[in-house]
Formats: C-alpha cells, sequence, structure tokens
C-alpha cells in the first residue's frame, strides 16, 4: 500500500513540474499566435518588420543584455570558466547539428542538394534566444541569464561561418561583417564593463532605461515570428514533405537533445552553464533560419516545414524535455 502511495505523490510531483514549465512555455507561444493574428488582421504588415527587427536588433536586445551582464557575479573573473567554455560549447552545439542534419537528409528523400542544405541549416539551429531567454529568467534568474547571452556568442559564429558556408556553399569570410550585430557588440561590452565596473556605480537612471527598453525585445521579436510563420503558411505545404518533418521532428527534439543532456551531464562545467545546456536542449529549430534561407536563395518550403513541425511540437516535448534535463543534470 505504501508503495501505491508514494507512486501516486511521485506522479503528483511530476505532474506538478510539467504544469508549471507548461504554464512558463505557453505564454511565449501564445504571443507568437497573437503576431500571426495581428498579420492577418493587417495591423503588423510586411513593411514594418524590417523596421522592428533593426530596432529589436539594434536596440532593445542589446539593452536587455547590458542589464543582465552589468553586475553578474557569474561572469567574475572568479568565475572564469563561465567566460571560455560556454560560446566553445554553443559553435560545437550548432555545428554538430549542421553535420548530423546533413548527413541526415540524405536519407528522407530530399532529392536536390539545395534541400539539403537547407534542411542541415534550419535544423541545426536551435531556438538559442528568444524562447529561452524567458524560460531561464523564470527558472534559475539572472546569473544563468548571463551565461546564456555567452553561450549564444559562440551559436552565432557557428551560425555565419559554418553555416551560412553549408546553406550557400560560399566563401564564410565574406559574411565576417554579419558576426558585429547589436547582440554580439553588447555582449562584449557588457562583459568588460561587468569586470571593470560595479553595477551600483551605474545611474541608476541608466539600468532603468535598459530594464525598460530590454523588456520590450522578447514580445516584440515573438510577434514578428508569428507574422512571418503565417506569411508562409499555405495548404498542403507540410503534406507534400512528410518524411522532411518527421526527420527534423526526430533529429531536432529527439537525438540532438540528448546529445546536449550527455554532454551537459558529463563534461565539468559549471552549474548556470549546465542549466543553459538543458534549456537548449528542449528547444526546436529557430525562426531566423527561415529569413535567411529566403534571403540566400535556399528551399523555403522545406525550411518552413523544418521550422513549423518542430515549433509546434516543442509545445510539447519542451516540459518533457526540460524536467528531464534538469532531473538529470542535478
Amino acid at each position: 500500500m505504501s508503495g501505491w502511495i508514494n507512486q501516486g505523490i511521485n506522479g503528483v510531483v511530476i505532474m506538478a513540474d510539467y504544469l508549471r514549465i507548461l504554464e512558463s512555455v505557453m505564454p511565449i507561444f501564445l504571443i507568437m499566435i497573437l503576431g500571426a493574428g495581428v498579420r492577418a488582421r493587417g495591423w503588423l504588415n510586411k513593411q514594418a518588420d524590417d523596421t522592428l527587427m533593426k530596432l529589436a536588433i539594434n536596440l532593445l536586445f542589446p539593452c536587455l543584455i547590458l542589464e543582465k551582464i552589468i553586475g553578474n557575479k557569474a561572469l567574475a573573473l572568479d568565475s572564469a570558466e563561465n567566460l571560455f567554455l560556454p560560446p566553445v560549447l554553443g559553435f560545437f552545439a550548432a555545428a554538430i547539428g549542421f553535420l548530423v542534419a546533413y548527413v541526415s537528409s540524405r536519407w528522407l528523400g530530399l532529392d536536390k542538394e539545395v534541400k539539403r542544405r537547407t534542411f542541415a541549416m534550419t535544423v541545426g539551429v536551435f531556438n538559442f534566444g528568444y524562447i529561452p531567454i524567458p524560460l531561464i529568467m523564470d527558472f534559475f534568474g539572472v546569473k544563468t541569464l548571463g551565461v546564456l547571452f555567452v553561450f549564444n556568442l559562440g551559436v552565432d559564429v557557428a551560425i555565419w561561418t559554418v553555416g551560412i558556408s553549408l546553406l550557400t556553399g560560399a566563401n564564410p569570410f565574406k559574411e565576417w561583417r554579419r558576426l558585429f550585430s547589436g547582440p554580439l557588440i553588447a555582449i562584449f561590452l557588457g562583459l568588460i564593463l561587468n569586470l571593470l565596473v560595479e553595477r551600483s556605480h551605474i545611474p541608476v537612471t541608466c539600468i532603468t532605461l535598459m530594464q525598460m527598453l530590454g523588456g520590450a525585445a522578447i514580445p516584440v521579436i515573438l510577434l514578428l515570428i508569428g507574422a512571418v510563420m503565417y506569411d508562409y503558411f499555405q495548404p498542403g505545404i507540410l503534406k507534400e514533405g512528410v518524411s522532411t518533418s518527421l526527420g527534423a521532428a526526430f533529429l531536432r527534439l529527439i537525438f540532438l537533445p540528448a546529445i546536449f543532456l550527455i554532454v551537459a551531464k558529463f563534461l565539468p562545467m559549471s552549474e548556470e552553464l549546465r542549466q543553459v545546456i538543458a534549456v537548449q536542449a528542449a528547444m526546436g529549430s529557430g525562426v531566423f533560419p527561415l529569413v535567411m534561407t529566403r534571403h540566400y536563395k535556399g528551399d523555403v518550403p522545406t525550411a518552413f516545414r523544418v521550422i513549423f513541425t518542430t515549433s509546434i511540437l516543442s509545445l510539447v516535448t519542451i516540459p518533457l524535455w526540460l524536467r528531464f534535463g534538469l532531473w538529470l543534470i542535478h
């Protein structure tokens, strides 16, 4: 009898954990759905996309990053492992994803090289920023969020070197200027200020300004993501590439997360970095590769199938992987 009671209690605890994670995830997806809705209503037109994206990338996100890094004890000199290991792991997390997806693409019936390259790019890039940021803030706080930004630095480098070369076959050094984006500059500047200046020495007005502007970054980007997804959705687009969708779901939501968590479990690293990897392991494909695919003449339908399928299914898998990942690393 006591065994049944214990199993029942454990089941209630597991369900409570799952529901808490689901409650943290749902607002993110609801904002994306609202983005699709405002696009459908014409309240957010395509002409506004470029302006809002530039505003978010060059002002809102840098403010968010600076405010969370300055004064972050997890990124101090006595925590040097959080300054050097996270970007290395971020780079290889994306690069290995590219390699695994490209090799696997030949078994999924993708008959053209452009489709295989697009598949590899979109599967390899997980949603490393917009969804993890609010989740990490909710579960772990500012210290782990600072490590996330440094981890993402490595992911960005992988995208604009290995990823762009994979997608286009071009020389990645021609795209090096894109590495110097607003968020990347903010990370470097924030790390320098964090090492040299006490947060208490920065005027309260400046901190408040960064908090107010940074607070708008995630909602603006999520609305744009929903709007862009609405633009590309066409009846029948998923039926035409079932094997592509299923293959992407297996790689991005099952196989690659398992690799992430094995690394987080057995590689020596800080607690904050383990938490970052546990969250990143749960993510579906990022949406930005859809924009890159369109710009660099990749196969847009393939990119959409990968991103749409993994995004929808991740609503179920994110809570499951998060709970398992946090149990594993602890």
